[in-house]
C-alpha cells in the first residue's frame, strides 16, 4: 500500500502539470486571437513605413486587392505584373479612387532576365511595403509525370519504376527544411521544398509500389571521419540529428556521432517500415516539450509589447486557404472562401502582429485543425478532394 503511494503522487503531479499547461496555452489561444483577431493593427500599414508600396501580381485577384488596400491607407503604389494593358488599367482605377501616384512595371516572371528592369523602376524609391504576391498554379490537380515541360532527375527515372510497379526514390534535404534558419535562408527554403516535394511525390506514387523518402540532414562542422550518423524519427521521415562528413560545414558539432556504422544502409533498411515505426503518440510528446518552451519564449520576448517595439522589419508569410479569384476558380465568395477584398482586409490587420499568418479567422480555425490531425488523414482528405476536381475537369474537358 506504502509503494503505491509514490507512485499516485507523481501521477498526481503529472496530472496538475497537464491541467496547468492546457491552462496556459488555452489563455494564450485566446488572448492571442482576441489580438489578432477582434482588435488587429490597423496602424501597422501606411506611410510610417515609407512612401512607396511594391505589389507583384496586381492586376488581378488578392494582389490587385492589396495594392488597393495599401493605396487606402495612403501610400503611392508600384505596379508589377505581366500585362501593360491591365496594368494601365488597374492604375488609372487606383489613382481615380484613392488619390494616390502610381508606377507600372510590365514584366514576366516567367523569365530570368527581369530584375535589372524592375531594379531601374524602383530606384530611388523608398519602399515601405513588398506583397510578393505574383505565382501560377496547375489548370487542374494532376500527376507528377502528366506535367509537361518538366525536365528533372526524378522525371526521367520515375517512369521506369512505374511501368515495373516498384522502386524508391531517396531526396537528401536536410534539417534545415524542417524549420525555418536565419542566415541560411536560401538553402533553408530550397531545403523545405524538397521535402515538400517528396511528401507529395510519395501520396501520388504509393499507389504504384513506388516510396519517396526525404532524407533530412543536419549541417555541422567539417569532421575528417567516415560517414557516420546519429537519427530519430519524426514526421514520417528518418532525420539524422547529426551528420559527419567530407562537406565544409558551418553549424557546430552538438554531439559526439556514432562512428564507422554508415547512415545509407541503415536508411535502405528503413526505407519500407517508416509508416509502421512512426507512432501519433510520439508525435504529440516530441511537440509538447516544442509547446511548453514556445510559450514561456512568447511570454517574456516582448511578444505583449506594442508593434513599433517588437519589431522594425517584419518578414511576414501569408497562408491562405482557397479565396475566391480567378486563380483559384472560384467565382463566388462563401464563408470559408472570402473575397480576395475581405482576406486582404483581414490579413493586413496582422501585420506586426504576426510573422506567419493564415490571414482570416475562418482560415486560421481550418489551419489548427489541420495543423493537429495526423499526417495520414490530410493526405486521404487532400488526396480525395484533388481527384475528383481533375475527375471533373477533364470529364467537362472530354465533353467540349
Amino acid at each position: 500500500m506504502e509503494s503505491a503511494l509514490p507512485a499516485a503522487c507523481f501521477l498526481y503531479w503529472v496530472g496538475v502539470g497537464t491541467v496547468a499547461y492546457l491552462s496556459l496555452r488555452i489563455s494564450y489561444s485566446l488572448y492571442t486571437a482576441l489580438r489578432v483577431w477582434g482588435v488587429g493593427n490597423e496602424a501597422g500599414v501606411g506611410p510610417a513605413l515609407g512612401e512607396w508600396a511594391v505589389v507583384t501580381g496586381s492586376t488581378d485577384g488578392i494582389g490587385k486587392s492589396y495594392a488597393e488596400e495599401v493605396a487606402n491607407r495612403g501610400m503611392k503604389v508600384v505596379l508589377i505584373s505581366r500585362s501593360q494593358d491591365k496594368l494601365n488599367q488597374v492604375s488609372s482605377e487606383i489613382k481615380e479612387k484613392f488619390k494616390v501616384e502610381t508606377r507600372t512595371i510590365a514584366v514576366d516572371f516567367t523569365s530570368e532576365d527581369i530584375y535589372d528592369k524592375i531594379k531601374t523602376g524602383l530606384a530611388g524609391l523608398e519602399i515601405g511595403i513588398l506583397v510578393n504576391n505574383v505565382g501560377m498554379s496547375y489548370e487542374y490537380p494532376e500527376y507528377f509525370l502528366e506535367i509537361p515541360d518538366l525536365d528533372n532527375m526524378t522525371r526521367l527515372v520515375l517512369p521506369g519504376m512505374v511501368e515495373r510497379s516498384k522502386g524508391a526514390i531517396l531526396n537528401i534535404s536536410s534539417a534545415s527544411g524542417m524549420f525555418p534558419v536565419p542566415l541560411l535562408t536560401i538553402y533553408s527554403a530550397t531545403k523545405a521544398f524538397v521535402d515538400f516535394f517528396s511528401q507529395c511525390l510519395h501520396e501520388e506514387y504509393r499507389s504504384k509500389g513506388i516510396f519517396v523518402q526525404a532524407r533530412m540532414d543536419t549541417d555541422v562542422q567539417h569532421v575528417r571521419c567516415p560517414v557516420s550518423y546519429h537519427d530519430w524519427l519524426l514526421h514520417g521521415h528518418l532525420f539524422p540529428q547529426l551528420l559527419s562528413t567530407s562537406m565544409p560545414h558551418v553549424l557546430p558539432v552538438l554531439f559526439t556521432p556514432e562512428r564507422c556504422d554508415p547512415w545509407p544502409f541503415k536508411a535502405l533498411v528503413t526505407v519500407r517500415l517508416l509508416e509502421i515505426l512512426v507512432s501519433v503518440p510520439r508525435h504529440i510528446c516530441s511537440h509538447l516539450s516544442c509547446l511548453y518552451l514556445t510559450y514561456f519564449c512568447l511570454l517574456f520576448s516582448g511578444s505583449f509589447l506594442s508593434p513599433p517595439l517588437q519589431c522594425i522589419l517584419e518578414n511576414k508569410s501569408v497562408l491562405p486557404y482557397f479565396v475566391a479569384t480567378k486563380l483559384a476558380k472560384i467565382r463566388k465568395p462563401t464563408w470559408d472562401k472570402p473575397s480576395s477584398e475581405t482576406f486582404v482586409k483581414s490579413a493586413i490587420k496582422t501585420v506586426g502582429l504576426q510573422s506567419r499568418t493564415n490571414g482570416y479567422l475562418i482560415h486560421s480555425l481550418m489551419g489548427s485543425i489541420n495543423s493537429i490531425l495526423p499526417p495520414w488523414i490530410h493526405f486521404k482528405i487532400s488526396m480525395g478532394f484533388n481527384k475528383s476536381l481533375r475527375a471533373r475537369y477533364l470529364k467537362k474537358a472530354k465533353k467540349n
